[in-house]
C-alpha cells in the first residue's frame, strides 16, 4: 500500500531498520509488473532481507500466509520491533496476539 500511494520512503524515516523476511520479498516481487511494490521493492536500498528458517509453532497454528507467518515469527523473537502485516491477515493477528494494526489502506 505504501508503494502504491508513493509513500514507501516514509519507512526509513520512521524506522532505523526495515527487515523484510525472504518469504515476504518473494511474495511481493512475484506479484507482477502491474503491482507497484513488485516493481519497486527490489530496487530500494533501505531494506534488509533476512532468511527465516522456521515459523514459530504458535504462529504456524494460525494458518496465515508464509510472508505473514515469517513477519510475526520474526517479531516474536525480536525485541523492540514493529510488525507490519497484510491488512487481510492483520485481523487474525490482532485478535490472536493483540497486535496493534499500524496502517489501514484507505478506500
Amino acid at each position: 500500500m505504501l508503494f502504491k500511494s508513493k509513500q514507501a520512503e516514509l519507512l526509513p524515516q520512521l524506522f532505523k531498520e526495515i527487515i523484510v523476511p525472504e518469504g515476504v520479498f518473494t511474495e511481493v516481487t512475484s506479484a507482477g509488473e502491474d503491482d507497484a511494490a513488485s516493481r519497486q521493492l527490489p530496487s530500494v536500498s533501505w531494506i534488509q532481507i533476512v532468511k527465516i528458517t522456521a515459523v514459530a509453532p504458535e504462529i504456524g497454528a494460525w494458518d496465515l500466509g508464509l510472508g505473514e507467518s515469517q513477519v510475526l515469527s520474526l517479531a516474536l523473537e525480536t525485541s523492540d520491533c514493529a510488525a507490519i502485516v497484510d491488512e487481510e491477515q492483520q485481523g487474525v493477528a490482532v485478535n490472536r496476539w493483540a497486535l496493534l494494526p499500524l496502517a489501514q489502506e484507505a478506500y
